[in-house]
């Protein structure tokens, strides 16, 4: 729609008004988070976390806009006015439960805000390069139900079926919490990190919390060297077949500490050249009695021996997660563990907590090890 020499006065006015559109949408609120769903009716649905038009206070929420593919002409030379707009709409009118959240979106106070906030989530978000934002921070849709997962600092929503329910309020006053996330198979459990802590909620009942007794641990949390150098944020992992979930605990007590920035500032424990690194276990918590809502629990599996003494130069657990063959009685974990040197390849396979197989090692070969753990 370019100007021309032979264009009226008319053409002109158009096209600045066209443009002048289209600057005001390029410079408007960015959408964050996307998925692409297709919905029941075979119209596939659009999800995304933006402020609602005309919102002064730039929360975050849930928005959603189906896409008309019928209605999309064929020939691409088509008029701009002949195409659909595809219009965001709020997914949840969540305004009057969320409450207000720090930090604000007012740019000058980036440091005063992320001061406010605790050093696990701050650094979380440094680490991921991402920026703070108020309302709703992320969520998640479950593949089986369609139900919703709503997540702010300091809430969790969950919807479906038509109806709204507060999770998770059995948390202390002023209590944040991040990563949350459905399990595979059930919308009722619901895992998130709070206080470097894994939590499992069941419809609003805490049902699970990690050892928070052992001094410089973390559960669910990956280590600083793990978010820093391999980009791996994520600390644990739900089974995709069973109520289960393998995590991480992280035991930083060999780790120094250090102040960034200089006198004044809140220490952290930073490895540095040469020094002690974290280390980490794998473990698995898994469903007991589950028939009794109020009353099921999770029990909390570990190795009998450190992956140190299995592995005497591993120095990273560099990915974890699990795989499945198709039957829900043949699940196992796996994780890839990095040594210093990048020298080793090792295979074994772990049942019931006892090592069992055997290691081969070669030198030059590969850096990657895998380990395979069934708990059946």
């Amino acid at each position: 729609m370019a100007p021309h020499l032979e264009s009226n006065w008319e053409h002109y006015i158009q096209h600045v008004k066209f443009w002048r559109t289209e600057v005001k949408r390029s410079l408007g609120e960015m959408i964050s988070n996307l998925e692409i769903v297709s919905s029941g009716n075979g119209k596939p649905t659009i999800f995304g976390l933006a402020a609602a038009p005309g919102d002064s206070s730039f929360n975050q929420i849930l928005m959603h806009a189906e896409i008309c593919l019928d209605d999309l002409p064929l020939n691409s030379d088509d008029l701009m006015e002949e195409r659909p707009i595809l219009e965001l709409k709020p997914m949840f009118d969540f305004a009057a439960k969320i409450q207000p959240q720090t930090p604000s979106k007012d740019p000058s106070t980036d440091d005063q805000q992320q001061s406010k906030l605790p050093s696990e989530l701050a650094l979380h978000y440094e680490r991921l390069r991402g920026q703070l934002s108020s309302g709703v921070v992320s969520y998640e849709r479950h593949a089986e139900n369609g139900a919703f997962l709503i997540c702010t600092f300091t809430q969790l929503f969950v919807y479906k079926n038509n109806i709204r329910s507060q999770i998770a309020q059995w948390l202390p006053p002023q209590s944040f919490l991040m990563n949350a996330s459905f399990c595979k198979i059930t919308s009722d459990f619901v895992a998130f990190i709070s206080g470097n802590q894994l939590f499992i909620d069941r419809n609003g009942i805490r049902v699970f919390k990690s050892d928070n007794s052992l001094p410089n641990t973390s559960n669910g949390v990956p280590s600083f060297i793990t978010q820093e150098e391999f980009e791996r944020y994520d600390g644990y992992w739900w089974s995709p077949t069973r109520v289960e979930i393998l995590y991480e605990r992280v035991d930083e007590s060999q780790v120094g500490q250090i102040v960034p920035g200089g006198c004044g500032g809140e220490s952290m424990r930073y490895p540095l050249a040469g020094t002690k690194n974290a280390i980490s276990m794998p473990r698995i918590c898994c469903l007991v009695n589950c028939e009794d809502e109020e009353n099921c629990s999770f029990d909390d599996l570990g190795l009998d021996n450190n992956l140190n003494e299995f592995v005497p130069w591993m120095e990273y657990i560099v990915r974890m997660g699990w795989t499945s063959k198709g039957n829900e009685n043949l699940n196992y974990c796996g994780c890839r563990l990095l040594s210093g040197l990048t020298s080793h390849l090792m295979t074994n396979q772990i049942r019931n907590k006892t090592r069992i197989g055997e290691m081969f090692t070669r030198a030059g070969v590969c850096y990657y090890i895998n380990s395979c753990f069934d708990l059946d």
